[in-house]
């Protein structure tokens, strides 16, 4: 996603089946969507509040980088995840 935001955002919008129409695309609609989206503007969206009492937003948010799960996770942990995602999504033909 971070690599080609614009054609994927319009990939996944047609995946979805509400694909962008030429008037939206020359409206600049996905790139106001990219931007409302960001990590920077939901963040900063939800930097006070709660979910819940006890669940401050805050705790849903991190340093937005790609790879930051590293400094989150275990080795061991990444297993069970990487074991998991394997499991529930053997069927559909992706390889990870």
């Amino acid at each position: 996603m971070t690599i080609d935001t614009m054609n994927n955002v319009k990939r996944l919008a047609k995946f979805l089946g509400c694909p962008f129409t030429e008037e939206e695309e020359a409206k600049d609609a996905v790139q106001g969507i990219i931007t409302l989206c960001s990590f920077e503007n939901l963040s900063e969206i939800h930097k006070h509040g709660n979910f819940r009492d006890d669940m401050p937003n805050k705790l849903f948010f991190r340093e937005g980088k790609v790879g930051d799960w590293r400094s989150h996770l275990t080795d061991g942990m990444s297993h069970v995840l990487d074991e998991i995602t394997e499991e529930k999504f053997h069927d559909l033909g992706i390889s990870f």
